[in-house]
């Protein structure tokens, strides 16, 4: 374990005999403060620009240590992620179309992963951000965060489609008063 010190003087004193010296232990990638570990209520990335192998192989279990609520909202549809997955020659986070398996293959991480494609968005042919302008994910995004439930716990605004992959239970954005 690496230790950090930082010497803080007693009392204000500038006394060099009075110094105390506050150790910081760094266990499995995270920080441990005196005995408190540090931990995230939840987390939520809305269409990530983040490297898909990269999140599953390495970040995945680091986050994980110290968050258990970890939901991930992508769009396949999303065009300025699949230009910056282009450009960097790596999948994107934001746009899976499905469930997210961990490295093996075999076992879903126990992550959210909500589909957002079907969605409303206002960038039009750039489907970069449905969550500031649609109701149904802000309401959403508000449940994980006040009531910290996992996608199974809101089926009145999710369906399940496989395994930890869920999208919304909407009328698809493509769907108008002109078509019905």
């Amino acid at each position: 374990n690496d230790l950090l010190h930082n010497n803080n003087n007693n009392n204000n004193n500038n006394n060099d005999n009075d110094e105390d010296e506050i150790e910081v232990e760094i266990e499995d990638d995270y920080h441990v403060y005196g005995n408190n570990k540090i931990q995230l209520i939840t987390t939520t990335f809305c269409n990530p620009d983040y490297p898909l192998k990269k999140f599953r192989d390495h970040d995945y279990r680091r986050l994980y240590n110290i968050c258990s609520v970890i939901t991930v909202y992508a769009d396949q549809g999303d065009d300025a992620l699949k230009y910056s997955s282009m450009f960097s020659k790596q999948m994107s986070l934001g746009r899976l179309s499905g469930p997210l398996f961990g490295v093996s293959f075999d076992v879903p991480l126990d992550v959210d992963v909500v589909d957002t494609s079907g969605l409303e968005d206002n960038m039009h042919s750039v489907r970069h951000s449905a969550f500031n302008v649609n109701r149904v994910m802000v309401e959403d995004i508000r449940e994980i965060i006040v009531d910290r439930h996992r996608a199974f716990f809101r089926p009145s605004r999710l369906v399940n489609k496989q395994s930890n992959f869920y999208c919304f239970m909407n009328t698809p954005s493509m769907i108008n008063g002109n078509l019905v």
